[in-house]
């Protein structure tokens, strides 16, 4: 009976989001000049939301972390075996994830975006604890302790939280970290993107992410390139994008995770499997203004845009501690729920993304921070932090001027109502 009644409630909101149109579905998406703008020209909430359709020095911004999200989506195997080849070969898996040929020159400007950035390890498939996978991860007893049995296992076969860690070295230290999540990939992860639901029968990937976060970040603080400032990211798409701030959430001990890259994410965080001592300090940190920061980037009209309205779970309803950041970029050129949720091939939200930033002479621009939310993360300051510019103009800049009306006529949002001017 119980299971029967969860389905229910969890296909009931589905078929609302797929049945109820967003107006940015039926906009036919014309071309339009890209101006020189930086990140968050114009902004609401001091800061908190951002329209970037027209900023190239944004969207340079946030490119490389679009590439690897979409990237997760590759087998894990397929870099692993990129390692043993010419350095490189993980930045060409990626160029291929977002369906960019060998040559042109937007291709060589998707390499330039990922300069530094380099695959070191993962993980995909069901994991009980990590160091018995693979005995690089610290062992963990709390692990071992926390295992499900025999019959929640069998459930969730198949099932885990697949991701990739890259490092973006400078000379011999790493300057940043990004732990990379893999989203949907076929039906058997809704049975994570339905945890409130089938969590009681099934050891879905947030289970099994809350008992193997600490090896993750175990792992990355034992990487030699690691320095006491190396910053760690979490990254993901949809369902990945979830689960990069459940491992922010999660994470005990330090060093913590900064930053969160929430690509068109789920509205669930699975929040509520963490003990809320441990959720206070991700998001609060030791001290005043050392808080856990999430950007949640998405395409307007894309599948979840309208859930997480609807849906306003942990840390959508928050405004500080952790800061929580919505920037909006309409970069997909398809019309459509699922057309416009997609991040990889050919067109996908990443391309979308790499397209926009392809700018001559523009410096990347992050966006600026909300004064009365300061955090832990350190924003790119100088141009050696920053991503290398691009080296020709872009004839790809597309945006859709009309896309801009929803999101500049007072939408809810977090129960405030907001204004955006167009850029």
């Amino acid at each position: 009976m119980l299971p029967t009644i969860s389905k229910a409630f969890f296909l009931i909101p589905v078929a609302l989001l797929f049945l109820t149109p967003h107006p940015a579905t039926a906009q036919a998406g014309p071309r339009a000049p890209q101006l020189r703008v930086p990140c968050g020209y114009r902004t609401a909430e001091g800061g908190r939301l951002i329209s970037a359709e027209y900023s190239a020095p944004c969207a340079r911004y946030y490119a490389p972390y679009a590439m690897q999200a979409a990237a997760a989506y590759l087998p894990v195997g397929n870099f692993e075996t990129a390692r043993t080849q010419p350095t490189g070969s993980d930045v060409e898996l990626t160029l291929g994830a977002l369906g960019l040929p060998a040559a042109g020159d937007l291709s060589d400007h998707a390499r330039k975006l990922l300069t530094g950035w380099r695959y070191e390890f993962g993980s995909e498939g069901y994991i009980t604890c990590l160091h018995d996978k693979d005995a690089a991860y610290p062992e963990d007893e709390s692990c071992e302790r926390a295992s499900a049995g025999w019959l929640r296992r069998r459930l969730a076969f198949g099932v885990g939280p697949a991701f990739n860690v890259w490092a973006r070295r400078r000379t011999d230290r790493c300057v940043e970290v990004s732990i990379v999540f893999r989203g949907t990939a076929g039906l058997r992860d809704f049975i994570s993107n339905g945890r409130r639901y089938t969590g009681w029968a099934a050891d879905e990937a947030y289970q099994q992410l809350s008992r193997n976060v600490d090896a993750i970040v175990g792992r990355v603080a034992k990487m030699g390139c690691f320095r006491k400032r190396t910053q760690i990211v979490a990254v993901g798409h949809s369902l990945g994008a979830g689960l990069a701030e459940f491992s922010a959430f999660a994470r005990k001990g330090r060093p913590r995770i900064t930053k969160v890259f929430a690509f068109d994410p789920s509205s669930e965080t699975g929040e509520g499997l963490i003990d809320p001592a441990t959720v206070n300090a991700n998001v609060k940190g030791n001290r005043k203004g050392r808080g856990l920061e999430i950007d949640i980037v998405y395409q307007p009209g894309e599948a979840l845009e309208q859930l997480r309205a609807s849906d306003l779970q942990f840390p959508l309803d928050r405004k500080c501690e952790p800061l929580v950041r919505t920037v909006r970029f309409d970069v997909v050129r398809e019309r459509g729920l699922v057309a416009q949720h997609a991040i990889r091939g050919n067109g996908g939200f990443a391309f979308g993304m790499v397209e926009t930033s392809y700018f001559d002479g523009q410096p990347t621009s992050a966006p600026p921070p909300v004064q009365d939310c300061k955090t832990r993360y350190r924003r790119p300051s100088t141009s050696d932090d920053m991503v290398v510019q691009s080296g020709a103009r872009a004839t790809y800049a597309r945006m859709d001027r009309s896309s801009l009306k929803g999101f500049s006529a007072g939408r809810k949002y977090s129960g405030k109502r907001f204004a955006v001017g167009q850029l």
